[in-house]
Order: C-alpha cells, then sequence, then structure tokens
C-alpha cells in the first residue's frame, strides 16, 4: 500500500523565505502546502513555487471558494497546473469570517450555496475549457477564449475542507455565525470533491467520524470513494529537547500578529488560557512528543496526507529537526 505523504505548511509571515524553504523541503521529500490567510496571495507563491521545485506537488491551503469567480478560479487553477508541469491540488473551503465576506460583498450565511455554484462552474470550466451557465450567483454565457486543458485529467484534484456534525456542534465560531447544515462539507465532498480534510484541532475520533460519514454520503449517492482520501493538518509543531523553551518560542513566533482587540475572533474570542491550550495541543516540545501526536494520526482510517503546520520563529531549524529526529522514528 502506498506510503502517507507528509507534507510543510510554507511560512507566510516572510514571503522572501518562502522560495527558499520550498526548495529544502522539496529536498528532503515532502510536500508543499501554501497557507491563505495571510496579506500574500497563494497562487501567486504557488506559482514561483512551482518553478523553483519542479517535482515536489503543491496545494492550497485553504482556497475560500467564495472569495472567487469561478471563470477567475478556474483560469488561475489551470494556469498553476501549467506552470507546475500537473503538480497542483486545490483544497477548497467556505471560509468563515463575516468582515472579509462583507468586503467583497458576499451574504456570508449563502457562503455554502456560493461555494456550491462555484464548484459546479469550475468542474465544467477545467473539465471543458466553456461553458454557458445560469445560475443563482453566477452568468456565464460563453467565454471569449476558452481555458487551456489542464495538466491533470480530467482536472487537478480537489480537497474539500470542513468539520463534520460531530465538531461543528461544539466548536467556537465568530459571534453572530450561525451553521446551517453542520455536514455540508461531507457532502461536498460527495459531490464535487476528490479528497477530505478534516480542520485542525480534531482528535482521531472526530476525523474517523467524518470518515465514515462521508462513505455513508458516498453509498446514497451511487459513488464510490477512493480507499485513502483524508487528509488532516497537525495542531502547531514545534520541537525542541526543552519543552518551556519551545513553548516560548511559539509565544515569540505569535507576538508581532496578537496586537489589537478581537483578532481571535474566527475562535469566537476564547481567553487567553483556552487559546494557549489549543496552540500548545499539537506537538510543541520534545522530538518524541511529535513522534506520538503523527502515531495517533496514522491511525485515522482513510489517511492519504498529512500537512505539518510549524508554529515557530525558525522554520529552517524545525524542518531540520524534524527530519532528523521525528521522520526516522515514524511508520513509513
Amino acid at each position: 500500500m502506498e506510503k502517507v505523504k507528509l507534507g510543510f505548511l510554507l511560512p507566510k509571515e516572510d514571503v522572501g523565505k518562502i522560495i527558499e524553504f520550498a526548495q529544502e523541503t522539496k529536498r528532503l521529500g515532502y510536500e508543499l502546502h501554501c497557507p491563505e490567510g495571510g496579506w500574500s496571495d497563494p497562487f501567486t507563491i504557488l506559482g514561483a513555487v512551482a518553478a523553483a521545485t519542479k517535482t515536489a506537488r503543491i496545494h492550497t491551503h485553504v482556497t475560500v471558494v467564495p472569495y472567487y469567480h469561478p471563470w477567475h478560479l478556474a483560469r488561475t487553477i489551470a494556469t498553476v497546473d501549467h506552470l507546475s508541469n500537473g503538480r497542483f491540488t486545490l483544497l477548497a473551503g467556505v471560509g468563515n469570517r463575516p468582515p472579509e465576506f462583507a468586503n467583497l460583498g458576499v451574504p456570508f450565511h449563502e457562503r455554502g450555496k456560493v461555494a456550491d455554484e462555484v464548484l459546479q462552474v469550475l468542474t465544467i470550466l477545467l473539465t471543458e475549457g466553456d461553458i454557458d451557465y445560469e445560475g443563482r450567483y453566477f452568468r456565464i454565457k460563453g467565454l471569449v477564449t476558452k481555458i487551456e486543458p489542464c495538466v491533470q485529467k480530467p482536472r487537478p484534484p480537489i480537497i474539500i475542507g470542513g468539520g463534520p456534525r460531530a465538531v461543528n456542534d461544539g466548536r467556537a465560531q465568530w459571534p453572530g455565525t450561525k451553521i446551517g447544515d453542520p455536514d455540508a462539507a461531507l457532502k461536498r465532498v460527495v459531490k464535487y470533491g476528490d479528497a477530505w480534510s478534516a480542520p485542525s484541532y480534531n482528535d482521531v475520533q472526530h476525523v474517523a467520524y467524518g470518515y465514515n460519514r462521508i462513505l455513508e454520503y458516498a453509498r446514497d449517492s451511487g459513488r464510490q470513494m477512493p480507499d485513502r482520501f483524508v487528509m488532516v493538518c497537525t495542531g502547531s509543531v514545534n520541537i525542541g529537547f526543552d519543552e518551556e523553551e519551545a513553548k516560548r518560542d511559539v509565544l515569540a513566533h505569535d507576538a508581532p500578529r496578537t496586537l489589537g482587540d478581537n483578532i481571535y475572533r474566527s475562535e469566537g474570542n476564547p481567553p487567553e488560557e483556552a487559546r494557549l491550550g489549543k496552540v500548545f495541543s499539537g506537538a510543541v516540545g520534545t522530538p518524541d512528543k511529535c513522534v506520538a501526536m503523527i502515531g495517533e494520526l496514522l491511525e485515522i482510517p482513510g489517511l492519504e496526507r498529512i500537512a505539518i503546520h510549524l508554529h515557530a520563529t525558525d522554520d529552517f531549524k524545525q524542518l531540520e529537526l524534524f527530519h532528523k529526529h521525528v521522520r526516522p522514528q515514524l511508520p513509513l
């Protein structure tokens, strides 16, 4: 059986270091995931990373698809797929920050329906190159210039991100957020996706629940899911031989971006103790702690890949420590 794939989130605080980090990560044999949420554009970054790495698989992490017109998104995806010679994967989500939706003029409480329409049109554009479509949110009466066929057939893989009911029912949300169908993301996997990315900071039991629910929805719709289609992103990873020093490094990493009020609104504004408990719930400490965390994740049914979230002031040092002291201990 094919081994579970390991990858790393690219650093987003210092764009100038991304290419060098990507090259070193690829040299060591890992995949690359470009996070969205900072000021930089992930597709632009992945275009540069594609040119600089040649062989590593590259992913977005996570593209909020309601922010995009499907024609623009399809054109961008096809471009990166060609630049990477067929190494690109889209990780798509619906988003959770009302102010960003308001700034874009997109109705926040309809974001799931908008995402579904984007994914429906996107699939047609990437596989057929053109479309004549009139929906609730988008109208496209044929393209002036057809989109070039993708390198990957029938299109680049699409991973759908989002939590199952077991997670969403008790999960802190941005104030005023209302959850419609808590299993919407799982149903979206069956309808539009090739794989599922579980939300970060979830235990094996919750991810296994989501995996089994997807299989149920697939059976109900007559779809056969692949043997492995689950991706997880770790909690915060900071490897050090002194756990307290590793915790201090996490806080030093966060210090420049934790000024001001309500910066954690997307998490329900938890008190500092609860927030730090979540941050330190990954693998902040010795290499053995990281080995144990990933060992637990490897028990998830249908697991295909793990994205590792380094939470540190020096990502290069962390990458080296992981490859030297963690990777050799993993049963991969």
